[in-house]
């Protein structure tokens, strides 16, 4: 079981490259072992990650982790979301209740990061 997972929001701007990191606790009885987490919406969602698994270290029943993803915005506007799941070494899904999905939320606008002079 995975504790300690809330939805973050991000901020960004057009083409904007950012990072989300999930802190997760392993709140179960079983060492993780072998696992990944798998983007599994990468073609429906305007926000792209670099890269689509992440690898888990092994960790044991009690254990906090740290996992972290970088983004690119894109040129779309709006709100968007990605869905992360954990995977067995084989492709099974760990946790296939959706609400044990690590997601991220990022609102994009076309708008000018950096200070004009007036």
């Amino acid at each position: 079981m995975v504790s300690g997972l809330s939805t973050q929001r991000h901020e960004v701007g057009f083409y904007e490259a950012f990072e989300h990191t999930w802190e997760v606790k392993n709140n179960g009885t079983v060492t993780w072992e072998g696992r990944q987490l798998e983007c599994i919406n990468q073609a429906s969602s305007r926000i792209k990650a670099l890269n689509t698994t992440i690898a888990i270290p092994k960790t044991n029943p009690g254990d906090n982790i740290r996992l972290t993803v970088q983004y690119n915005a894109r040129g779309f506007e709006g709100e968007f979301e990605s869905i992360w799941k954990m995977k067995d070494h084989i492709g099974r899904l760990c946790f296939p209740d959706e609400s044990k999905a690590l997601k991220v939320v990022a609102i994009v606008a076309n708008v000018n990061r950096t200070q004009s002079e007036v």
